[in-house]
């Protein structure tokens, strides 16, 4: 070791020279006022006595330092992009629903509308249609008078008049149909059956039950294959008694 201890000036000087890479001895001691053989031994050895030490060392801590501060640094990234992406597709995901909720209340809003609509035009057809009773009297007076007198309403009335009542009918049904589509499209706003084409009614069974009758059934189609070509089958039945699945042909 060297008869004197290194300043902290000249230390520092060492250690901010020896960053920029090991082995720069002569260039270091020249920094710190100190010989290159000192230098050399301040890197590797330090000054134990002194509390300070070897400047590799403290070099290397900072190293791991950088590193372990760096590391950190990515992983904060790494969650912030993370959180980032998570806000925009949360954020998508509310527009994408604040869209459909739109949509939903402007659907629901048109089929109130339209249910409206056909109502009240249905309420004014019946009214207009309370007529058509009269009319309909004064056509068949009108017919029953053309086979007698030639002089009763003019068959262009007659025409105007059967005209009339075909118009009314005809706008009726479309007011009909009218409501049933806005019955319909409310139907399928709620997510309901438009229509209802039938109910079936399953009987329940256990397993062993539907492989015997399964069977059983077959059975009897193999049978209705080895008829003579040609022939009809009336029917196939298959009976089942108790625990037991018979197949009947007939």
């Amino acid at each position: 070791m060297p008869g004197h201890i290194v300043s902290d000036a000249a230390y520092n000087k060492l250690i901010e020279v020896f960053r920029s890479g090991p082995g720069r001895y002569s260039e270091a001691g020249r920094a710190a006022g100190i010989s290159a053989h000192t230098a050399k031994r301040c890197y590797h050895e330090g000054y134990p006595k002194a509390g300070r030490l070897p400047i590799a060392d403290i070099i290397m801590q900072e190293q791991q330092h950088a590193r372990a501060k760096l590391s950190e640094m990515q992983e904060q990234a790494e969650r912030t992009a993370v959180e980032l992406d998570a806000l925009r597709k949360a954020d998508e995901k509310r527009k994408a629903v604040d869209d459909v909720t739109e949509s939903r209340l402007q659907e629901g809003q048109m089929i109130r509308m339209s249910r409206s609509a056909a109502t009240n035009l249905l309420l004014t057809l019946t009214n207009l249609t309370k007529g058509t009773t009269r009319i309909g009297e004064r056509i068949q007076v009108a017919l029953e008078a053309m086979g007698n007198d030639p002089t009763p309403p003019s068959q262009p009335e007659i025409i105007s008049m059967t005209r009339l009542v075909y118009s009314l009918t005809m706008a009726l049904r479309q007011a009909n149909e009218a409501a049933a589509r806005a019955m319909e499209m409310e139907r399928l706003l709620l997510g309901e059956p438009s229509k209802i084409i039938g109910v079936a009614h399953l009987e329940d069974v256990t397993v062993d039950e539907a492989e015997r009758r399964i069977a059983a059934a077959n059975r009897a189609l193999a049978r209705a294959k080895q008829l003579p070509s040609g022939e009809a089958v009336t029917g196939l039945e298959l009976v089942v008694e108790g625990t037991e699945s018979k197949d009947v042909l007939h």
